[in-house]
């Protein structure tokens, strides 16, 4: 019989699980607050024994990884420690571990220890065979202390070794492991292999669980795992934040409070507010002053509202900037509404806030991020059910509509699943008791998509976003919002599509670049293909599905193919007469499958109200007339002043 993964806390002398047998042992329990499992084993105390053990019966399993933690001793010392080995009875005899790997000095006074981390590694799988670990007498008793068992069949369980992606582009989770005591963090040790799934999924910068681990300890220890994932994070300290409002505030003070962990590689900041209304964004303003001198380069963390929950949206950003000062916007939007697919429909001033908040950033010369959802949740700022995550394409749909309008980052609410709302569950990527869920997968594969272009889509700054109706589809009523999105480019004539799309675009001084996106509700599984006619033949460099492919325009058309969620970032570089495509070929020819989902297929066409799941009756002026309008711009004017000209 074979089981995934056993996990031995040492919570208990008795033997139960796979742990068979026990000899000489004692238990200890530790403070939460020190290092590592709370719960450990040690040598007993039988004076005539020269060993101590545990037993477990191997079910289709050929890993073993035990978590020791040996006391530091006066000067800062290693002790001569004898570590454990192991046997496989009947068959080998205190054999030494395959692996070790030694973390000196993990916690703080007044105990002190050093992590070793043992791994023994049979040559393949065992069944009915007791693997016994070895403990001996040390020269200090409690010296040596065994805090886990691990086991598990190493074709079948992914060991966490995480491949920390290192791009600028900044992907977040929102509601991430908290402190240990809470959500399933018995000790250390779950909160570093819940941050180290965290970091596999593809988040690369930490925001702090604001609900739990106000305490130095947590802050540390958050700044500490972080730099051994190689990912940044923020901290968050309720009495800092009071402290820099504070009519008594005295600098050296405040670096006081900071000083175990400013100086960390992980440190990227603070978390101070999320979604202050106007009132308070006022009663920020000396504290984000005092800030910059206590912490320059340091990030003072505001997450704002979204339009559909505070009135006079430019003013309250132009408000947020006037106070904050930071060169960065984030805020949170949830389009996608319903309970059930029959109450299924998108918040119509989705992309009113994003061109909103795009064109405040450019202006102020600030960084734009945007949260979006991984959970479905009911908000009651606006009484509505954000719907559940039930595919790839309701993530992608978000993503990519983001990315059109140069996000420089993405957070994904949430990340640890949410208690029990009004309508039950909310899942995120981990469930309530600590499993990865669907969205998880959905997350991880989607982040790796798009961090694969993302450092060369920084490269580009944006310059506005093209909103193109299709013809099959009555009027999208988030595109009637936006009433001066981009309607001209140099390097475009003409588009054609039978669905929604939008097509932002971009500019690095040297070369355009269009992000193309899918804008029909994910629901409907509506798969475009937009003909793009261009000034000319170019070389596009397209990014899509973690994978580039280089096409040699014959003429001056191309017919890109977007699945369901989907979203493409396409360069465009003048022409040469060296060859171009990866894969030898210089064909103008669109290619199917989709350039981004699982879909091969060309759907239905839908029915005219069928592209956004809430349509406008009336048929507004934002939209390019397809296959009609020439789409120019004066050559030499900057990206900058054409998006004032056309979009102010």
């Amino acid at each position: 019989m074979s089981v995934e993964k056993y996990v031995d806390k040492i919570d208990s002398a008795a033997n139960a699980g796979q742990r068979s047998d026990t000899f000489n042992i004692s238990l200890l329990s530790d403070n939460v607050g020190a290092v590592g499992d709370t719960s450990r084993a040690v040598f007993g105390a039988n004076p005539g024994a020269t060993e101590s053990y545990l037993d477990y019966s191997l079910k289709e399993q050929d890993t073993a990884v035990v978590y020791l933690y040996e006391k530091i001793l006066t000067g800062n010392k290693r002790p001569q420690s004898k570590l454990p080995k192991f046997s496989v009875i009947g068959t080998n005899w205190e054999t030494e571990p395959t692996q070790t790997e030694v973390e000196i000095g993990r916690s703080e006074e007044p105990v002190r220890y050093t992590r070793i981390k043992l791994t023994y590694k049979l040559d393949s799988p065992l069944s009915d065979k007791t693997l016994r670990i070895h403990i001996y007498p040390q020269s200090e008793p409690e010296l040596l202390q065994l805090g886990r068992v691990e086991l598990y069949n190493s074709a079948s369980v992914q060991t966490q070794t995480v491949k920390i992606n290192d791009s600028k582009f900044s992907v977040s989770g929102w509601i991430t492991p908290p402190e240990v005591g809470e959500s399933g963090m018995s000790d250390s040790v779950d909160f570093e292999n819940a941050m180290t799934e965290l970091a596999a999924s593809g988040i690369n910068f930490n925001l702090p669980n604001v609900w739990s681990g106000d305490n130095m300890y947590y802050r540390k220890r958050l700044t500490d795992v972080c730099a051994k994932l190689g990912i940044k994070t923020l901290v968050y300290d309720e009495s800092l934040i009071s402290y820099l409002k504070s009519a008594n505030y005295n600098e050296s003070s405040a670096r006081a409070m900071v000083a175990p962990y400013a100086n960390d590689e992980s440190f990227a900041g603070h978390f101070i507010m999320d979604e202050p209304n106007y009132n308070e964004l006022d009663s920020l303003k000396v504290a984000a002053e005092r800030y910059s001198a206590l912490l320059p380069n340091k990030i003072f963390y505001v997450n704002l509202f979204p339009n559909y929950a505070i009135s006079e949206y430019e003013e309250y950003l132009n408000k947020y900037f006037d106070t904050i000062g930071e060169n960065r916007i984030s805020y949170d939007y949830y389009v996608l509404e319903g309970r059930v697919p029959s109450e299924y429909k998108m918040k119509t001033t989705h992309l009113l806030n994003l061109q909103t908040a795009a064109v405040s950033a450019k202006e102020h010369n600030a960084e734009l991020y945007a949260i979006i959802a991984s959970t479905g949740h009911y908000n009651p700022s606006d009484k509505a059910y954000l719907r559940n995550i039930s595919s790839k394409a309701d993530l992608g749909f978000q993503a990519y509509s983001a990315l059109a309008y140069g996000v420089k980052g993405l957070t994904w609410f949430t990340y640890l699943s949410m208690a029990n709302g009004e309508f039950g569950a909310q899942p995120g990527m981990f469930d309530l008791s600590g499993n990865k869920t669907k969205v998880y997968d959905y997350v991880q594969e989607l982040n790796s998509d798009i961090s694969f272009f993302a450092d060369i889509y920084l490269d580009y700054g944006w310059t506005g976003t093209m909103l193109i109706e299709g013809s099959a589809c009555e009027k999208n009523a988030n595109f009637e919002s936006v009433k001066e999105p981009l309607r001209e480019h140099k390097a475009i004539k003409s588009v054609q599509t039978k669905h929604d799309v939008i097509a932002g675009t971009f500019f690095n001084g040297k070369n355009d670049a269009l992000l193309l996106a899918n804008y029909n509700d994910p629901s409907l599984n509506v798969m475009p293909e937009i003909t793009v006619n261009f000034d000319k033949p170019y070389l596009l460099k397209i990014y899509a599905n973690g994978t580039k492919k280089e096409v040699r325009m014959k003429s001056n058309s191309h017919t890109f193919y977007l699945g369901n969620g989907g979203g493409a970032f396409i360069e465009l570089f003048e022409l040469t007469n060296e060859p171009t495509d990866e894969n030898g070929s210089n064909s103008g020819e669109s290619e199917k499958p989709s350039v981004n989902g699982n879909e091969t297929q060309t759907p239905a066409e839908p029915k005219k109200s069928g592209c956004s799941a809430n349509v406008s009756s009336q048929r507004g002026v934002a939209a390019i007339a397809l296959g009609a309008v020439t789409l120019s711009l004066i050559i030499g004017v900057t990206p900058k002043k054409i998006i004032r000209r056309k979009l102010k």
